[in-house]
Order: structure tokens, then sequence, then C-alpha cells
């Protein structure tokens, strides 16, 4: 079947092209009548919106470019899940990617959310992400927000924890219960969400006086078995 075009509705209802986009696109001064017959015709031939044409003639685009490390994490999954819900009760359509903690696989998903003409950006980079990963999307002046973990560096909108702050309140829990060796798990050391849960431990230790040393730091795969496996082993060495 070929692809009906809005002339041929417009030819249909007797009518312009121009007045057909406007009761396709609810824009315009139509009266009820008009707009009721348009419509009509429209949903008897299966004409869809062309998204690619109304992009055209309003410089605008309902497509939202997502791009998370990984849905397998219970933390990205619920986020994907919120983003969707939350752009599609404003009229938008997310286009989701993972990026795998690969950022070579992260930038060539950028560029090609690009090149689909998504209207705006969310993205949680990677581990190992150059400061120059928004680069593309600056330039072509496309709002972007980071979330989960910032870019050091960058004039983005970020949403994300206060990363210091909940290392320190994690901490304080522990010592207003007694408690006076700490291990601290991540599973990468160059990051922000690392250092700053590591600074916001560090401070209330020394706010009540505990030493440095009392908290150990420990790379570790982000699952129960390998935290089980690794707190096990530094229970060892303090010898409980």
């Amino acid at each position: 079947m070929n692809k009906v075009r809005i002339s041929d509705i417009a030819r249909a209802v007797g009518v312009s092209t121009a007045t057909v986009s406007y009761a396709v696109s609810g824009t315009g001064r139509l009266s009820d009548a008009t707009r009721k017959r348009i419509l009509k015709v429209v949903e008897e031939v299966g004409n869809i919106r062309d998204g690619t044409a109304s992009r055209l003639r309003t410089e605008h685009s309902a497509l939202i470019g997502v791009i998370l490390n990984t849905i397998k994490n219970p933390l990205f999954s619920e986020l994907a899940a919120s983003l969707e819900m939350e752009a599609y009760e404003g009229g938008y359509l997310t286009l989701l990617a993972t990026a795998q903690n690969d950022p070579v696989r992260q930038r060539k998903l950028l560029h090609s959310m690009i090149s689909q003409g998504v209207g705006a950006m969310i993205i949680s980079p990677v581990h190992g992400t150059g400061n120059d990963l928004l680069t593309a999307a600056v330039q072509r002046k496309i709002p972007t927000v980071v979330c989960v973990r910032d870019l050091a560096g960058q004039d983005r909108a970020f949403v994300g924890a206060d990363e210091e702050m909940s290392g320190y309140l994690a901490a304080s829990h522990l010592i207003k219960n007694g408690h006076r060796h700490m291990m601290f798990l991540g599973r990468y050391d160059a990051t922000s969400t690392w250092s700053g849960r590591r600074d916001g431990i560090l401070r209330v230790m020394a706010e009540a006086g505990v030493p440095e040393g009392s908290c150990q730091g420990h790379r570790s795969r982000t699952s129960l078995v390998t935290a089980r496996c690794a707190f096990l082993r530094w229970a060892k060495c303090l010898g409980r």
C-alpha cells in the first residue's frame, strides 16, 4: 500500500494541505466541524502523523534520547521506567540505549541519537567518560541532563545524589552505634561516586576522632556474593 500523503487527504476533504496539517497537529484556527471532518478521513485511510515532517515544520522533536550504563542494575531499570512514564505524560517518546560500561559505545550511541533527531538527551555517564562527551550535543544546542554520575567541568544540568552527604550519614550512623571499624565497597575508585562517599566517611570519622585507617576501601563488583566475600576477608584480617 502506498503511503498516504497530506495532499491526498486535503484533496479528499476539499481543503488545503495547511488546513490538514493544522487539524492533525491540533494547531491553527479551524472550526470543530472542519477539524472533525479531516480527522475522520485521516482515521479512515490510516494516516499516522509523520514525526520527521512535523519536526521540520515546528523545529521541535518529541524524541528524548536516554543512554544508561545497563538496565541489569535495578537502579537503572527503575530509572528507565520512570523516565519513560514521565516523558509519555509530557507528550514525548524515549529512545533508550545502554552503553554497557563502554565509553566508545557510549559516544557512538550519542552520535547516533543526534543523527536520529532527538530533541533532548539524558545520560548517565559510564566509568572513564571523557569530559568532551557532550561536545556534539552542546554544539547543536540539544538540551542535555546528566544523571547518577556527574561529569567534572561540564556546564550541564545534573540530577543525582549528594554522594559526600551519603557517606557522611552512613558513617555517622555506624559511629553513633559504637562501631569504629568500617569497610567501604565500590566498583570503581576513580569516580565522583567513590570519592564523594569516601570524603563524607572520612569527614565524620575526623569529627569523631576515629583514625582514618579504621575505614578500609575495597574495589568489588556490585553483587551480594562479591561483597560478602570481601567482607569476610576483611573481618578475618581484623581477627573477627
